[in-house]
C-alpha cells in the first residue's frame, strides 16, 4: 500500500514538474517575443528621429506633448486587421498608431501653413 502511494506521489511530482517547465518555457517565449517587439520599437523610432537629432535644429522652447491613453483601443477603431495583430504585437500596434498620429498631424499643420517637427519620443 505505502509503495503504491510513493509511486503515486512520484508520479504526481513528476507530471507537476513537466506542466511547470512547460508553463516557464511558455513564458519565455512570451517574453521573448515581447522583448523583441520592444527592440524593434526603438530601432524603428531611433531610425525615424535620426534626421532631425543630428542637424542642431533643436532649441529649447516650449513643446507640445500627446500621450494616447488607448493606443490599441484606437487601432482597433481605425482598422480591421488591428484586434488580430494586437493581440500578437501590442508594440507594433502602438509604434504604428503613433507614426498615423504624426504623419496626420504633419499633415493638418502644413495645410494650415505651419513649419513644425514632429517627433515620436520614447521615455
Amino acid at each position: 500500500m505505502i509503495s503504491i502511494i510513493n509511486v503515486l506521489l512520484f508520479a504526481g511530482a513528476g507530471l507537476l514538474a513537466v506542466s511547470l517547465y512547460q508553463l516557464k518555457l511558455r513564458q519565455s517565449r512570451q517574453m521573448e517575443a515581447l522583448f523583441s517587439d520592444i527592440r524593434e520599437l526603438q530601432q524603428s523610432l531611433k531610425m525615424e528621429l535620426s534626421p532631425s537629432e543630428g542637424n542642431g535644429s533643436r532649441k529649447p522652447g516650449v513643446f507640445l506633448s500627446i500621450k494616447i491613453r488607448d493606443p490599441l483601443g484606437v487601432a482597433r477603431k481605425e482598422s480591421k486587421l488591428a484586434p488580430l495583430v494586437a493581440d500578437i504585437a501590442p508594440g507594433i500596434v502602438t509604434r504604428e498608431v503613433y507614426k498615423q498620429v504624426r504623419k496626420e498631424s504633419l499633415q493638418m499643420l502644413a495645410q494650415r501653413g505651419v513649419e513644425a517637427d514632429v517627433d515620436i519620443v520614447i521615455q
